[in-house]
């Protein structure tokens, strides 16, 4: 940490703590703000070469401060829903003919967060292979034409099994000659569980979308391992293609494991409708102001000023729907309409 500080500088790690620790306390900031610590713990340490490659999706919600050179998030916008009436909303008449049109209504470089009500078990996805997933949230901003959604969620897996068996890849780890990256050594591998749940292993699905060309550019699943991230994707521009076959590449990227969780994809898509869920509901919009982590940590030695100052930063609006019937609803969410998104971009493609 002391490392980090001198080589960002003060005020520019200050920044960034605080940033980190004046969310609004919801499962979707909550996840920004890590990766904001570690991306920008990647570029104080080695510069912009070692960003992870989730930043390929994740870039669109920060922007770069060439002051401090320091990234920071992008303006954001909470809401707090029953996720299973939205797919009331999406699965009616009364969702938009039009989505990609309907997608625009997002204000361009704002971060959409739509934190989920419902215990993640209330409605649960199925896979082509029998997996199950629930939901926890979705992320959402755009810029231009381009459309970036994180989704965390969770596959129901028993968590001790799942732990066992990183502890074991952790094993043979230690015979792979070190990069200038590691896993964080103040963190042990485990199976890091969706909100609590006990028998969910989080999982992130990253995705670009193209509105006026109407495609889905690139996917990643991110599996949460407690000291890093399982990466699959069908990026192509992660991988370098010397004498490299396709097989090769697709093993590599872990295709099979993302093409496994195609369901999450798909609801990723559907989510470019939430906008119009909340658009055509009733919305309650309440300002709240809460104590942040940071002040809870520094209430004894911070002074008045400053408390002030990190209370405005967290200042914001909270969205809620109403509903005449507001209820959650437990089952599959088989049936869920997708905007028809092109294809994406295989790497047997090899896209140039």
């Amino acid at each position: 940490m002391e490392d980090v500080r001198r080589r960002m500088g003060e005020k520019a790690f200050q920044a960034v703590v605080l940033a980190a620790q004046t969310g609004a306390g919801l499962l979707l900031d909550g996840q920004l703000r890590e990766f904001l610590v570690e991306y920008n713990n990647r570029l104080a340490k080695f510069g912009l070469d070692y960003f992870p490659s989730s930043m390929n999706v994740l870039r669109a919600f920060f922007t770069h401060d060439v002051k401090l050179r320091i990234l920071r998030l992008l303006p954001e916008k909470d809401h707090l829903l029953s996720f299973s009436d939205f797919v009331d909303f999406a699965t009616s008449a009364d969702a938009p003919a039009d989505p990609f049109a309907a997608a625009y209504f997002l204000e361009d470089g704002v971060i959409y967060s739509y934190n989920s009500l419902d215990d993640p078990h209330d409605l649960t996805f199925q896979a082509d292979d029998g997996a199950e997933y629930g939901i926890g949230g979705v992320s959402i901003v755009r810029h231009g034409d381009e459309v970036s959604v994180m989704l965390v969620g969770g596959r129901i897996a028993d968590l001790g099994e799942v732990t066992e068996a990183l502890e074991r890849r952790m094993d043979r780890r230690k015979d792979v000659p070190p990069s200038k990256v590691q896993p964080a050594f103040d963190l042990e591998p485990q199976a890091v569980s969706l909100c609590d749940q006990s028998d969910m292993w989080k999982q992130l699905a990253l995705a670009r979308f193209d509105l006026a060309t109407r495609t889905q550019e690139v996917r990643f699943l991110l599996s949460d391992d407690g000291d890093s991230y399982d990466v699959a994707s069908d990026d192509p521009t992660i991988l370098r293609w010397d004498d490299m076959s396709d097989d090769e590449a697709r093993a590599l990227l872990g295709i099979e494991r993302l093409d496994a969780a195609t369901v999450l994809f798909e609801i990723a898509k559907t989510a470019i409708l939430l906008p119009s869920y909340f658009r055509f509901k009733i919305t309650l919009i309440k300002n709240e102001s809460r104590r942040t982590c940071y002040l809870e940590q520094n209430l004894d030695g911070i002074s008045k000023r400053k408390a002030r100052e990190a209370a405005e930063i967290v200042r914001r609006q909270l969205f809620f729907p109403i509903n005449d019937n507001y209820f959650y609803r437990s089952g599959s969410g088989a049936g869920l309409p997708v905007p028809p998104f092109s294809a994406v971009r295989g790497v047997w493609a090899r896209s140039t």
